[in-house]
C-alpha cells in the first residue's frame, strides 16, 4: 500500500490533537444556579429590550469626529438618557462564542469558530434559562439571527422569528424583516417581558464591501430611525440595551484580535435615568452576563466569569437600595469563588478581579499531554512517507479499539494506534525512492528551490514570520523568477517577475501592514470605480483570449458578459441571479468536455473572487498556460504565492464569506462552504493539480517537514500565541514605536540644539556655525535642556496620555501650568514664551472665571479639573482663547504628540492637530500647516518613502485623511514644493516665527538632510532667528521618518530628560494601538486613580515603566501647585519603592513634578 493517503489522514488528525491541545474544550459544567438576591416571585414591572447590532465596533458610538456613528445615541447621552460603556470582547470574534459569552458569562474556545456554521443547543446554565426558570409565565420574544433557534430549540420564546444568518448578500431584506417583527411588539408591549433582536445588514456589509462606505452610512442612519422609534414606544421602567456581539477590521472581516474587532459598545438606555454614571473603565464582554442577572432579577449564570459593572446599577438606581446592592456583590463573589471550588485557590483571594483571573486560567489550561502526542505523530507520519505500507499495520486498528473499551477515551486511543501503525510500518515496510538529488552542475535557480524548504522551516520559530509568510513566498517567488530571467536569457521569464511584483502589491494582507492602502483599496473607492470597470474590462478580454485560444466554443464568449451583468448590477434585480445561467454554461461545457476541469475551476474564480481580483486570476491563468513547472517544488512555491496574492492570511480574519453566496438565492451550506474554500485555495489547488505522481510525493515530503517543525514552533511559543495573530503593538522594541519614539526625541533634540543660539540671525550662524549640541548662549541653559517647544509637547502628551482621548481643556489648563508654575519645564520655571501663547494663556485663566462661578468652585484647583462635558455646558464658556490674527508657529512646534498618539486614526488626527492649533493660534494658515504637518507624520510612521512624503500630490493621494476642509492656499504653496530650493536661506528659506516660514524652513531641511538627522538638524538651526522651535518643527517629522536609532547618540546623552521623553514617547505608543479613540481603563486605588498594571485594566505587564510614568502625570496637577508641593511629594513618594522602575526615579529626580529641582 501506498503511504500518501495515510500520511494525510495521520496530518488531519494530529492537526486535531494540536487544535485540542492549544485551545481546550470549555470547561463548564452543567450545574444550574439556585442562589439570588432576588428571592420574591414577583419582580419589577420592568420589560427589557435587547438590540443586538451584529459588527457594530465601539467607533460607531464613541468616535464623533467621523460621520460613521449612531447619532441617535448622541442625542440620548446629551438629554442624559443613555449610558455608553466600551466592552472587551475574546477571541474568537465570531457570532457564535460571542453570544455564548454573553449568555453565560463563559469564555468560549476555539472549537466555537467551527460550531458558529451549525451550532447546536446551549446546555449549559445561561441568562434565558434563568430568567423562564424564575419567571415561567413571562414571555420571551426574538426576531433575528436563527443562531438564537439553534441555541435555544426547546420552548423558551413565546414568539420567534428566524433569518438565515450567512446569507451576506443580503444587507437589507434581513433588517426589514426584523425591524417589522419589532415595531409589531412594540405596538403590543403587554403582550411580552423580555425582547430580543439581532441585526445583520452591518455585518453582511463589512464582508462585502468593508467597514467604511456609503452602505455602512445608510446602515447607521436605518439603526437611528430604529433606535429613534423604540425609545419613544417604552414605558419609563424600561430597559433597553443596545450591543454588538463582535467588532470588524476596516477591511470588514472579524474572527482575530485587533482592537477593531474586540471593542463593542453597550448603551443602557432607560426614560427614568435621573443621573448617570459615567467612568473611563474598560470592561469585558462577559461582564454584561450578571449585570443583565440584576436588570432581570434573576440568580447569575452558575459558570460566569463576569464582574457587576456596578456603575449600571448605581444609574439603575441599586445603590440606593443599600442591602440589595451589597447582595449583588457578595452573590457574584460567592460564585466567581465557587468555579474554584475544587482547588486551594478558593480562599486565597478577596478580590473579585483575582478570583476571575484565577477562573479564567482554570478554564484555559492548556493539554500538554495532547501537544506531545500530536507533535510526535506529525513527526511519525513524516518518516512514514519514505515507507511502503505493510498490511501487518492494520493491527493497529485492534489495539486502537482495545484501548478505547479500557480506557474510554478517544483521542488517546486513536494516537495509540497510529503510533502503532507507524512503528509496524517502519518495521515491517520497504524503503520507497524519492527523487530528490542534488545535480553536480546545478543553477542557482534550482538551488534556491532545494534549499527554501529549509529557510521557510527556520522561519516558523519567528510567531513574526508567520504573520507576514506571505512576505517569504512572495520573496521566493520573485527571487526565481528573476534568477531565471538571466539563466533563461529570457524576456518570457521577465514579464512573469514583472507580473509577480506587480500582484505582490494588490492586496495588502499580513498583520504589521494590514492598514495600509493598497492597489485594491484604491481601486475600491468609490470616485475610483472608472479605474476598476476599466480592468474588469481588458481583465476579461484576456480572460476570454485564455479560455478559447482555440475558438471551437463561441458560448465562453457568454462568461464575461454574464459576470459583467453580475458586477456591475446592469438589470437590477436580474443581476443577483446571472451567475446560475453562468454556473449552468460551466455545467454543460463539463458533460459535453468543451472545457477542461483547470479551466472550469479558473471561470468558477473569476466569478465569485471580488472584482478587483480578476487581475490575480488572469496573471495566474497567464502563469499556468505559459510556464513552464517541471519541479514540484516551483509548484509548490507558486500554491503557496497564489494563496496569499488573492489576500489570505494565516489569521481567520481575511477568509472572505461573501464569495460563497455569489448568485446562490438560498442558503444551501455544501455549496456555501465548497465556494467559501475554493475562493480561498482555489488557486493553490490548481498548481497542485499540475504535478505528476512523483512530484506530489515531493510537495508531501515538503509540506510533513514544515508542518512538524510548526507544531513543535506552536509548542515552544504557546505562550506567546500568534493564532488569532498577535498584534505588532505588543513588541516593544517594534518598528513603529521606534519612530514614535524617535518624533518625540527629534523634537526635544532640535529645540536644545537651538536653545543656544535662539534668535541669533543667519549672519551671525555663517560665521559661527552650530555643529553639536552646547549649552550658554541665549537663555544660559546647560547643553542638552529645552525651552518653550518641549514643555508644550509634554503638557500635550501628558493630557493625551491621563485623559486618553482629546482634551481642549484639560490640554489648555496644563499649559497653564507650564506658564504660571513652570510644570514640565527643564528649569522649574516658564521661560521663551511666545507672545500669542502667553496672550491666549491669560485670556483663558481670565474666562476661567466664569466656570469657577458657574460651578462654585473654591480654588483655581477645583476649576481645572472640572470635566470637559462640565466645561462645554457653560455655554458663554469657550476654550479656544486665541484671536484670528494669531499665525506663528507656537502650536506646529508642539504638534507631534497628537499624531503620534492617533497614528492609527489619520482622520481623527489630522481634525484633532487643527483643534490642537486652535487653542492658542487660531489663524487658518497655522490651523492647517499643523493639520498638513499631522499628515506628513502619520504617513511617515507608516513607512511612506521621503519622496512620497514631500511628493506635490501627497494631498491628493491622502484626501480621505483630510475630510472636508481643503487647506489654506499658502499651505498648499508649500506642498507644491515652495520649499525645494537647493540654495536654502540664499533662495529666501527663513526660520521665522511666522508659521508659513517655519514650516518651509522645516521641509527644507528634511529635503536637503542627505538622509542624516544630524545634517538636516543643524541646517535647521543654523537657517538664524527661531532657531530652536524649527530644529523642533524638523525633528518631529525627521524623528518618526529615520526613527530614534539614527538620532546622533552623542546629542542622546546630553539631552535633559532623555529616559523620561523615551518613556513618553513609548507610551503614546502603547495607548495608541490599545484604544478606539475611547477612554483608556482607570482604576481606583487609595481614593486616586492610577493606571493599572493588571490584566483587569488591561494594561500588558511588560509596559510595567510606562504605567508608573502615566501614574505621575495623572497626579502631577496637584504637586505643579507650589502650595501643594508637600503633598505632591507624598503621592509621588509613596508611589515608589526599591523595585520600581528607573523611569519612575528619574522623573521624580529631574523634578517634573514638583516646582523646582
Amino acid at each position: 500500500m501506498r503511504s500518501e493517503l495515510f500520511v494525510i489522514v495521520f496530518h488531519l488528525f494530529a492537526f486535531i490533537l494540536l487544535m485540542q491541545g492549544l485551545f481546550p474544550f470549555s470547561s463548564s459544567t452543567n450545574q444550574i444556579s439556585t442562589r439570588s438576591c432576588f428571592n420574591s416571585p414577583k419582580s419589577t414591572n420592568r420589560r427589557v429590550i435587547i438590540i443586538l447590532i451584529d459588527a457594530l465596533r465601539s467607533d460607531y458610538i464613541f468616535n464623533r469626529n467621523h460621520s460613521f456613528y449612531l447619532r441617535s445615541i448622541s442625542k440620548l447621552e446629551e438629554e442624559k438618557k443613555a449610558l455608553s460603556i466600551k466592552l472587551r470582547t475574546h477571541t474568537p470574534t465570531v457570532t457564535l462564542p460571542r453570544l455564548k459569552a454573553i449568555l453565560t458569562g463563559t469564555i468560549p474556545s476555539f472549537w466555537d469558530v467551527l460550531f458558529n456554521y451549525n451550532s447546536s443547543s446551549l446546555e449549559i446554565d445561561n441568562l434565558l434559562f434563568q430568567y423562564k426558570k424564575k419567571y415561567p409565565e413571562k414571555k420571551i420574544v426574538f426576531y433575528g439571527d436563527d443562531t438564537w433557534l439553534k441555541l435555544f430549540p426547546y420552548e423558551i420564546f413565546s414568539r420567534s422569528y428566524g433569518l438565515q444568518s450567512f446569507f451576506v448578500s443580503d444587507f437589507k431584506e434581513i433588517d426589514i424583516n426584523v425591524t417589522h417583527g419589532l415595531y409589531v411588539e412594540l405596538n403590543q408591549i403587554e403582550q411580552w417581558d423580555l425582547l430580543i433582536v439581532h441585526y445583520l445588514g452591518l455585518d453582511h456589509i463589512g464582508h462585502a464591501y468593508g467597514a467604511f462606505n456609503s452602505f455602512v452610512q445608510d446602515k447607521l442612519l436605518e439603526m437611528d430611525e430604529m433606535i429613534e422609534y423604540v425609545y419613544s414606544k417604552v414605558n419609563l421602567n424600561d430597559v433597553i440595551l443596545i450591543t454588538g456581539d463582535h467588532g470588524m477590521i476596516d477591511q470588514g472581516g472579524h474572527g482575530g484580535s485587533s482592537n477593531e474587532e474586540i471593542f463593542v459598545p453597550a448603551v443602557f438606555i432607560s426614560k427614568g435615568f435621573q443621573e448617570i454614571y459615567r467612568d473611563k473603565n474598560e470592561y469585558f464582554q462577559i461582564d454584561l452576563t450578571p449585570t443583565l442577572s440584576a436588570l432581570l432579577e434573576i440568580a447569575i449564570p452558575f459558570n460566569n466569569l463576569g464582574i457587576l459593572i456596578e456603575n449600571v446599577l448605581k444609574t439603575f438606581q441599586f445603590v440606593n437600595k443599600t442591602n440589595l446592592f451589597q447582595c449583588l456583590i457578595d452573590d457574584n463573589r460567592r460564585q466567581l469563588v465557587n468555579l474554584l471550588s475544587n482547588t486551594k485557590l478558593s480562599t486565597a483571594f478577596n478580590d473579585l478581579q483575582q478570583i476571575r483571573q484565577q477562573a479564567m486560567k482554570l478554564a484555559n489550561e492548556q493539554d500538554i499531554f495532547m501537544l506531545i502526542l500530536s507533535i510526535f505523530i506529525f513527526f511519525l507520519r513524516t518518516i512514514l512517507l519514505w515507507f511502503h505500507i505493510s498490511k501487518m499495520c492494520l493491527i493497529s486498528i485492534v489495539i486502537s479499539i482495545l484501548f478505547y473499551v479500557i480506557s474510554n477515551r478517544i483521542f488517546v486511543s486513536l494516537s495509540i494506534g497510529i503510533i502503532t501503525f507507524c512503528f509496524i510500518g517502519l518495521k515491517q515496510g520497504q524503503r520507497r525512492l524519492i527523487n530528490y538529488k542534488f545535480e553536480e552542475k546545478m543553477n542557482l535557480s534550482n538551488q534556491l528551490l532545494i534549499y527554501y524548504p529549509i529557510f521557510h522551516c527556520l522561519s516558523l520559530f519567528s510567531s513574526s514570520f508567520i504573520e507576514e509568510e506571505h512576505q517569504t513566498w512572495y520573496y521566493l517567488l520573485s527571487t526565481y523568477l528573476f534568477l531565471r530571467t538571466f539563466e533563461e536569457k529570457s524576456f518570457q521569464y521577465f514579464i512573469f517577475f514583472l507580473f509577480s511584483r506587480l500582484i505582490r502589491s494588490w492586496n495588502q494582507t499580513g498583520n504589521k501592514w494590514l492598514n495600509l492602502s493598497d492597489i485594491g483599496d484604491f481601486l475600491n473607492k468609490s470616485d475610483h470605480q472608472i479605474y476598476l470597470f476599466v480592468i474588469h474590462i481588458l481583465s476579461s478580454i484576456v480572460f476570454v483570449y485564455l479560455l478559447n485560444k482555440s475558438k471551437q466554443c463561441r458560448l465562453i464568449y457568454l462568461l464575461p458578459m454574464i459576470i459583467f451583468i453580475y458586477r456591475w448590477n446592469l438589470f437590477s434585480s436580474f443581476s443577483s441571479l446571472s451567475p446560475l445561467f453562468y454556473y449552468g454554461l460551466l455545467i454543460y461545457f463539463l458533460i459535453w468536455k468543451e472545457m477542461s476541469i483547470t479551466n472550469i475551476l479558473f471561470c468558477l474564480l473569476y466569478l465569485i473572487c471580488r472584482t478587483h481580483n480578476c487581475v490575480i486570476i488572469v496573471i495566474y491563468m497567464i502563469f499556468y498556460e505559459y510556464l513552464l513547472v517541471t519541479d514540484g517544488s516551483l509548484a509548490f512555491l507558486l500554491s503557496q504565492s497564489a494563496f496569499f496574492h488573492l489576500g489570505n492570511s494565516n489569521s481567520f480574519v481575511t477568509i472572505d464569506i461573501s464569495t460563497g453566496f455569489v448568485g446562490i438565492p438560498i442558503y444551501i451550506p455544501i455549496i456555501h462552504g465548497f465556494f467559501i474554500y475554493l475562493s480561498t485555495y482555489g488557486l493553490s489547488i490548481l498548481w497542485l493539480m499540475k504535478l505528476s505522481r512523483e512530484q506530489r510525493t515531493i510537495y508531501l515530503l515538503q509540506l510533513t517537514l514544515i508542518n512538524t517543525l510548526f507544531s513543535i514552533c506552536v509548542f515552544l511559543q504557546r505562550y506567546h500565541l500568534f493564532v488569532w495573530t498577535t498584534p505588532f503593538y505588543h513588541k516593544k522594541d517594534d518598528e513603529v514605536c521606534k519612530r514614535i519614539v524617535g518624533s518625540l526625541v527629534g523634537l526635544a533634540v532640535g529645540d536644545a540644539l537651538g536653545a543656544s543660539v535662539e534668535f541669533r540671525p543667519q549672519e551671525y550662524l555663517v560665521t559661527n556655525p552650530v555643529k553639536t549640541m552646547q549649552g550658554g548662549g541665549t537663555w544660559g541653559l546647560d547643553a542638552g535642556k529645552w525651552t518653550d517647544d518641549t514643555s508644550m509637547a509634554l503638557c500635550l502628551a501628558s493630557s493625551l496620555i491621563s485623559e486618553n482621548a482629546f482634551n481642549p481643556y484639560n490640554q489648555m489648563v496644563r499649559y497653564k501650568w507650564w506658564h504660571r508654575y513652570g510644570y514640565l519645564s527643564s528649569t522649574g520655571h516658564c521661560f521663551d514664551i511666545g507672545q500669542a501663547t502667553r496672550q491666549a494663556l491669560t485670556e483663558f485663566a481670565n474666562r476661567q472665571r466664569i466656570l469657577k462661578v458657574a460651578y462654585y468652585c473654591k480654588t483655581d484647583y477645583e476649576t481645572d479639573i472640572l470635566a470637559l462635558d462640565s466645561v462645554e455646558r457653560v455655554s458663554n464658556f469657550d476654550i479656544s482663547s486665541s484671536n484670528s490674527d494669531s499665525a506663528g508657529n507656537g502650536a506646529l512646534m508642539r504638534l507631534a504628540p497628537i499624531p503620534l498618539f492617533y497614528f492609527q486614526s489619520p482622520l481623527i488626527a489630522i481634525e484633532s492637530a487643527g483643534r490642537s492649533a486652535a487653542l492658542t493660534h487660531a489663524n487658518q494658515k497655522a490651523v492647517d500647516a499643523c493639520r498638513y504637518y499631522a499628515a506628513l507624520i502619520i504617513a511617515a510612521l507608516r513607512g511612506s518613502t521621503k519622496d512620497e512624503l514631500l511628493d506635490k500630490n501627497f494631498y491628493v493621494n491622502h484626501k480621505d485623511w483630510f475630510g472636508e476642509e481643503k487647506l489654506h492656499d499658502d499651505v498648499q504653496t508649500i506642498i507644491n514644493g515652495s520649499f525645494k530650493k537647493k540654495g536654502g536661506y540664499d533662495e529666501g528659506i527663513r526660520g521665522k516665527g511666522y508659521v508659513i516660514n517655519a514650516l518651509e524652513a522645516a521641509l527644507w531641511s528634511f529635503w536637503a538632510d542627505e538622509d542624516s538627522f544630524e545634517k538636516g538638524a543643524l541646517n535647521a538651526v543654523n537657517l538664524g532667528d527661531d532657531t530652536d522651535t524649527t530644529a523642533a518643527i524638523y525633528g518631529q517629522l525627521a524623528g518618526a521618518f529615520y526613527g530614534y536609532d539614527k538620532i546622533p547618540k552623542e546629542w542622546l546623552d546630553k539631552l535633559y530628560a532623555h529616559d523620561f521623553l523615551v518613556t513618553i514617547g513609548e507610551w503614546l505608543h502603547f495607548m495608541g494601538i490599545q484604544r478606539v479613540n475611547e477612554s483608556y481603563p482607570v482604576c481606583e486605588t487609595e481614593d486616586k486613580q492610577i493606571l493599572s498594571e493588571t490584566n483587569d485594566c488591561q494594561a500588558d505587564q511588560q509596559h510595567s515603566d510606562l504605567v508608573v510614568s502615566a501614574y505621575s502625570l495623572q497626579v502631577d496637577p496637584i504637586g505643579s501647585v507650589p502650595s501643594n508641593d508637600d503633598v505632591l511629594d507624598h503621592y509621588f513618594q509613596s508611589s515608589l519603592n526599591d523595585e520600581e522602575d528607573d523611569y519612575t526615579k528619574s522623573a521624580y529626580n529631574y523634578g517634573f513634578y514638583r516646582n523646582k529641582l
